[in-house]
């Protein structure tokens, strides 16, 4: 026997915001619920950028700040391997602002602020790597957002430029894991210190990404040996872009803002994805008609001033 609505609603009043998700997370559904969680929570809750669902909204920023102070080998990952499967139902936008690196013990000697300023411009110290997202996306079914910066927000006087270093062996790691993610479609990856050698290791690994729509490398040091493998992520056949560029068809948006592609580099990738945005205009075109159309005839790209550019390079 259920409850009236009105009893269901004075009870749903009084659960306090601080029951563990364990109880709460598949036994709660009302969104009055979660919208009084979010705001206990975060002063500034825009539920518009997450479908307009607040429960989707609070699992997401709940485990998006898990991921964003978690420090790799120090960090009890009990917290978020607990988070994970509660979390996999709800969550379909991963949007993490920070990765923090290891803790690294500091040198003993009288000169120790000269050396860490020494070792921190010059490289020279040990590599480290951040967090590892392959349990995460391999437990987020959902997911079909993911926005990544590999560095430190607000580090003040405690700058080091290895708190942004983007190791190969993060690359690696995270190539594996979107190359895994088969029903990602947005995929970002800005800020994050991306040269060429890099992209290369990216592109290779999701060559044959089946979902994949968008991709944003801006504000990374791509420069054209980058530019020529993404240029091979949307061709899939050719080593360089401006040969045949016939396969690939999924992809719409690319931002290369902030990199150092050149002109040549630039007009060959916006091509393709003008070519692609026109096959998916065709597509709902005869969704929507319910029959097929005659196909209409394909403009050129200089004719059409998209609302967002889809890339940018300066």
């Amino acid at each position: 026997m259920t409850s009236p609505p009105r009893y269901k609603s004075k009870v749903l009043d009084k659960i306090s915001t601080d029951i563990p998700l364990k109880i709460t997370a598949n036994l709660v559904q009302e969104e009055d619920y979660w919208n009084r969680c979010c705001k206990a929570r975060w002063e500034i809750c825009d539920v518009s950028q997450y479908g307009g669902n607040w429960k989707r909204m609070y699992f997401e920023r709940n485990l998006q700040q898990i991921v964003e102070n978690f420090v790799p080998e120090t960090t009890d990952p009990n917290e978020l391997n607990e988070t994970l499967p509660l979390s996999a139902n709800y969550v379909k936008k991963l949007d993490v602002q920070q990765l923090l690196p290891p803790v690294r013990e500091a040198p003993k000697g009288p000169d120790f602020d000269d050396a860490s300023d020494a070792g921190s411009d010059a490289g020279d110290e040990p590599e480290c790597d951040h967090f590892n997202f392959a349990p995460v996306l391999k437990c987020l079914t959902n997911l079909e957002e993911l926005h990544l910066t590999y560095g430190v927000s607000d580090c003040g006087m405690n700058f080091e430029w290895n708190l942004f270093k983007f190791t190969a062996r993060d690359c690696l790691q995270l190539a594996q894991c979107v190359a895994a993610c088969k029903h990602l479609k947005v995929f970002h990856l800005s800020r994050s210190t991306l040269d060429d050698d890099k992209t290369r290791v990216l592109i290779s690994h999701i060559l044959d990404h089946p979902s994949l729509t968008t991709l944003d490398l801006s504000h990374n040091t791509i420069s054209d040996r980058g530019a020529r493998a993404i240029g091979k992520f949307l061709n899939n056949r050719s080593q360089l872009i401006q040969e045949g560029m016939e396969v690939n068809t999924t992809v719409t948006h690319m931002d290369l803002n902030i990199t150092d592609c050149g002109q040549e580099a630039e007009y060959c990738i916006q091509q393709i994805l003008h070519r692609n945005k026109e096959t998916e205009r065709q597509s709902k075109i005869q969704d929507n008609s319910g029959r097929i159309w005659k196909r209409l005839p394909p403009q050129a790209a200089h004719r059409f001033k998209p609302e967002v550019p889809t890339i940018t390079v300066q």
